[in-house]
C-alpha cells in the first residue's frame, strides 16, 4: 500500500525548496548593483562613518541587515569593502532601528570574501524570513558595525587598555615598545576617541600570534593618528621583542605613588587577585615566584595580619595588564606618613613587621630624590625640621650615627612629585632690570630665591643673558628685599658661556644652608641694540636684505676707523701722557707689580687680574666653607716671576 503521507511530505518539500529556489533567483544580482553604507554613528578623522548601523542599497531603495548570524567575520568583510582595516560586529539596533525592508540576513563570511552579498545567507528580503521564528521580520535585529582603519586594542570593541595592533600588507601587527612613550599613546587614545592615554611597556597583555612590526615610532603629541608620527615598518628589528600597549581614559591619568590592592573574588573578602597602581593605571601581578613572603608583604599593607599566596579561579572577565613580575621581597616596605597626603610625610620604613624611620643626619634633597623614586615618583626634596612627628622604634641610620640619632629629635622627611624637578623660570621680584633672582621649579611648581654663597658677576650675566640683557652685576645680602618662598639654589658656580642658570652646577634644588637675609639679586644691563631687536623682528625679504646690508655698513666702520687709527698714531705723544708713563715708573710706593725679564713693570691693576671665585674645600670629607682658597685665573701669571720673592713679610 502506497504511503500517501509520506508522498505528501515529499512533495511539500520539493515545494518548498522550488519556491526558495524561485525567490533566490528573483533577487540575485551583480555586486554592482550593490551598495552599503554605515549611519548613526561616529566619524572617523577623514569624515567617514565609522560606526553605525549597517544598510545596503538594492536596485535603488535602502534597507537593512539582519544580525542573525552576526559577528567578527560579517563585521570585517563589509568594513573592508568600505576601505576600512576591520571591524566588529554589533548587534540588536545598536544604533536605532532603520527603514525600508530587510534585505538580507543569516549571513555565513569566512572573512576572505569581498562583499557581505558574496557570504553564504538567505535572501534577499522575503527567503530570509521562512522558518526564522519570525527574527528578521522586523528592524528591532538590525546589524550594525564598528570600523576601525589602521589601528586598534588587542581586547576589543570599547577596550580602554590592550596592545596597540596595526595593520599592514593584510594582516595586524604589534608595535615595538623600544622608544615607545607617552605622547604616542596620547595619540592613538585620542583618535580612539580618548581624551588621555599612557604607555604601558614590556607585552603587558601576553603573548600575541602577530609579529612586531612597528618600530622606531616618535610623535610630537599633536598628531590626529599614528601614522602621522615618524615611525618604520621593520618586523626583525625591535631589539628586546616586547610590544607596547596602551591605557586610555576620557579623565585625566595622574601618575601618583605605587600603590597595591587585593580584588576579592566572588567566595570572600580575605582572598583575591593582587593588582598594583603603577604610573595611574592598575595592573596585575604574575604568579611566577609569587611565594609566602610577598603575599605576607601585600596582605599587611592591605590591613591584615598576614597572607598566604592564593590561585584565583579562571574567570571569562578581561583581565589586566600584568605590570609586574618576578617579584622579590625582602620584608621592607617604605612610605610617607604623617603629612596631608601620601606624597609628603615623614619617611616609614616596614622591616619583617617592625616599623622604624630615617634619622635626617646628613639627609637631604639628593636622598629625598631618591628615596621618592623608590616608590614610584619621579622626583622630590628634603622637608627640613621634623614637621611631620616621629616614628616608633628604630631609625635606619642608628647602627652607624648612635650619638646623633639616639634621641631622636628628628625624622627624615620628603615630599614626592609626579614630575621631573627641574628649573621652569627665572624671573626678577622688581619685574624690571635689577630685582631679586627668583626661579620657578618643576614639581613643587612654586617661585624661589637663590642664596647668594659665591654669587658673583657671572652668575649675575647668565642670568641677565637669559631675562634679555646683555651683562649684569652681583648683588648679595637681600639688597632688594626679603623673600618668602623656599631657596631653591645654593652656591651657584656659572663659567659665563651658559644660556641659563639651569646649566650652572649648584649644591643640588633645596639644598642649602641659608636664610632669605642671603637672598641673591642683579642689576642687567645692555639691552638688545637696536639692529638686532630688527633682525629678530624682520622677516621675509626684508630679513635677508637687511642681514646683507649690515656686514657691508660693518666693514665701511671699521676701514673708517683704522685709517683714522694710523693718522693718530702718527702724531707725537702729548706732554700729559709722557707724565703719566714717567710718574707711573717711578713711583716710590707702586701697588703689588711682576716684572718680565726686560725688568719693565707692570701692575696687577693695569692688567685687570682678578681673583676667580672662592672654592669650597673638602677635608676629612667634609665641606669646609669658612676658609676658602683663593687663586688667580689666568695662566699668562705662570711665566711672571713675584717681585716679592726673597722678601721678609716686614719687606712686603
Amino acid at each position: 500500500m502506497i504511503d500517501v503521507y509520506l508522498i505528501l511530505k515529499v512533495l511539500k518539500v520539493k515545494l518548498m525548496s522550488n519556491i526558495s529556489a524561485s525567490l533566490k533567483f528573483n533577487y540575485c544580482v551583480s555586486s554592482a548593483g550593490v551598495n552599503y553604507r554605515i549611519v548613526g554613528g561616529e566619524k572617523d578623522s577623514f569624515g567617514r562613518n565609522k560606526t553605525g548601523r549597517v544598510e545596503l542599497q538594492l536596485n535603488g531603495q535602502w534597507g537593512t541587515v539582519c544580525d542573525t548570524n552576526w559577528d567578527d567575520r560579517e563585521a570585517s568583510v563589509l568594513c573592508r569593502s568600505l576601505n576600512f582595516s576591520d571591524g566588529y560586529a554589533i548587534k540588536d539596533a545598536h544604533y536605532g532601528q532603520g527603514t525600508g525592508p530587510v534585505w538580507i540576513g543569516y549571513l555565513n563570511c569566512n572573512g576572505t570574501e569581498k562583499y557581505i552579498h558574496s557570504c553564504s545567507h538567505r535572501g534577499f528580503n522575503d527567503a530570509i524570513t521562512k522558518n526564522s521564528w519570525k527574527k528578521c521580520t522586523n528592524h528591532r535585529n538590525d546589524a550594525s558595525v564598528a570600523c576601525v582603519d589602521k589601528v586598534r586594542l588587542s581586547l576589543g570593541l570599547n577596550a580602554t587598555m590592550g596592545a596597540v595592533e596595526v595593520y599592514h600588507n593584510k594582516q595586524w601587527m604589534t608595535v615595538c615598545d623600544v622608544g615607545f612613550n607617552k605622547l604616542a599613546a596620547e595619540v592613538i587614545c585620542r583618535s580612539m576617541g580618548f581624551s588621555h592615554g599612557t604607555e604601558m611597556e614590556g607585552s603587558v597583555f601576553g603573548n600575541k600570534t602577530g609579529p612586531i612590526g612597528l618600530i622606531d615610532v616618535l610623535c610630537g603629541g599633536d598628531e590626529s593618528d599614528l601614522f602621522k608620527c615618524r615611525y618604520e615598518w621593520n618586523s626583525v628589528a625591535c631589539r628586546i621583542k616586547k610590544y607596547a600597549s596602551v591605557y586610555c581614559s576620557n579623565e585625566d591619568i595622574v601618575a601618583t605613588a605605587f600603590d597595591s590592592r587585593i580584588v576579592p573574588d566572588d567566595k570572600s573578602d580575605t582572598h583575591g587577585t593582587v593588582q598594583v597602581k603603577i604610573s595611574g593605571v592598575w595592573g596585575s601581578v604574575c604568579s611566577k615566584g609569587w611565594s609566602n613572603a610577598e603575599a605576607n608583604l601585600v596582605c599587611r599593607k592591605n590591613g591584615f595580619a598576614g597572607g598566604v599566596p592564593y590561585r584565583v579561579p579562571e574567570t571569562s572577565q578581561v583581565k589586566p595588564p600584568i605590570l609586574m613580575s618576578n617579584v622579590r621581597c625582602q620584608g621592607i616596605h617604605y612610605s610617607l606618613v604623617g603629612g596631608p597626603n601620601n606624597a609628603t610625610g615623614r619617611v616609614k620604613i616596614m622591616y619583617d613587621g617592625q616599623a622604624g624611620g630615617v634619622c635626617n643626619f646628613l639627609w637631604d634633597s639628593r636622598d629625598a630624590q631618591v628615596f621618592c623614586k623608590s616608590i614610584g615618583y619621579k622626583g622630590g626634596i628634603e622637608i627640613a625640621g621634623a614637621q611631620f612627628g616621629q616614628n616608633p622604634g628604630i631609625t635606619g641610620f642608628e647602627t652607624t650615627y648612635e650619638k646623633l640619632c639616639k634621641k631622636r629629635p628628628n625624622d627624615a622627611a620628603a615630599r614626592c612629585f609626579n614630575n621631573e624637578i627641574a628649573i621652569k623660570g627665572v624671573r626678577l621680584s622688581t619685574g624690571s632690570y635689577y630685582g631679586r633672582v627668583e626661579i620657578l621649579l618643576s614639581g613643587p611648581n612654586e617661585w624661589g630665591t637663590v642664596c647668594d654663597d659665591y654669587w658673583d658677576d657671572r652668575d649675575a650675566t647668565v642670568v641677565c643673558r637669559q631675562l634679555g640683557f646683555k651683562s649684569g652685576i652681583a648683588k648679595k645680602s637681600g639688597q632688594f628685599g626679603l623673600g618668602s618662598g623656599p631657596i631653591w639654589l645654593d652656591n651657584v658656580n656659572c663659567r659665563g658661556t651658559e644660556l641659563g642658570i639651569e646649566e650652572c652646577t649648584h649644591n643640588g634644588f633645596n639644598i642649602q644652608n641659608c636664610n632669605h637675609m642671603e637672598d641673591a639679586g642683579v642689576i642687567c644691563s645692555g639691552n638688545k641694540t637696536k639692529s638686532e631687536s630688527l633682525i629678530s623682528e624682520l622677516t621675509g625679504g626684508q630679513g635677508v636684505v637687511l642681514a646683507a646690508t649690515i656686514p657691508i655698513i660693518l666693514i665701511l666702520m671699521a676701514l673708517i676707523v683704522g685709517v683714522g687709527l694710523y693718522f693718530w698714531r702718527q702724531r707725537t705723544a702729548s706732554p700729559d701722557k709722557k707724565v703719566l708713563v714717567e710718574n707711573d715708573m717711578n713711583d716710590p710706593n707702586p701697588t703689588t707689580t711682576v716684572h718680565t725679564e726686560g725688568g719693565v713693570g707692570v701692575t696687577l691693576t693695569k692688567l685687570r687680574a682678578h681673583f676667580s671665585k672662592a672654592r669650597t674645600s673638602f677635608q676629612n670629607g667634609s665641606k669646609d666653607t669658612k676658609s676658602p682658597t683663593m687663586s688667580l685665573g689666568n695662566p699668562n701669571y705662570d711665566q711672571m716671576t713675584d717681585s716679592n720673592e726673597g722678601k721678609s713679610e716686614s719687606d712686603i
